[in-house]
């Protein structure tokens, strides 16, 4: 009787170790399966935010935004006298956040119209008009959207941004293109001393 009950014990002691080790790999397994599925970016408002550090890329439509400076990343901390970036939109994206060093902005961008293959448009897109907003918030946010047409290096500069807080570039397509075609370009937010 007291063998029986020790079996008992027994197995029912490892019995309760298996389920606690299977729940801690099961636990293990749905956090890494949970982590992969994190976008990397969020939409509000049906605008595309990327978030602090990363660039956005989306696989299912081909739009990106992504910082460059001769293709490799940038320092999003550092408050170096040019962010360089690039993008392909349909609609709307926002980029992630960067740190300035002067409260005057200078923003260049140069734009195209491509179809979903990255070849550029051959129809006469002249006067495609798309914005480039340079934003950061405080108490007092602090926006300027530059109205800028395709076909040209375009640019702009305005002053009163806070160098404490952290700036984003907005860029929306103001006129509609096919849903195969895609506005594509690259530009530059410099610090103006």
């Amino acid at each position: 009787m007291i063998l029986k009950k020790l079996n008992y014990g027994f197995m029912t002691m490892a019995l309760s170790s298996v389920a606690v080790f299977s729940l801690v790999l099961s636990d293990v397994s749905t956090t890494t399966a949970n982590a992969a599925e994190q976008p990397s970016y969020v939409v509000i408002d049906n605008e595309v935010v990327v978030p602090y550090g990363i660039d956005y890329y989306n696989e299912q439509t081909g739009e990106y935004f992504r910082w460059d400076v001769n293709h490799t990343k940038v320092n999003f901390l550092s408050t170096s006298k040019a962010h360089n970036f690039s993008y392909k939109v349909q609609y709307s994206v926002t980029s992630s956040p960067f740190n300035i060093s002067s409260g005057t902005l200078k923003v260049v961008s140069h734009a195209h119209i491509e179809d979903y293959l990255g070849n550029w448009s051959t129809a006469n897109n002249t006067g495609h008009k798309y914005t480039v907003e340079v934003y950061n918030s405080g108490l007092i946010a602090k926006r300027k959207t530059f109205n800028f047409s395709i076909g040209n290096k375009e640019s702009g500069s305005a002053s009163g941004f806070n160098t404490d807080k952290t700036c984003r570039v907005c860029i929306t397509n103001t006129d509609a293109v096919s849903d195969i075609n895609y506005l594509a370009g690259e530009g530059t937010v410099y610090n103006v001393k």
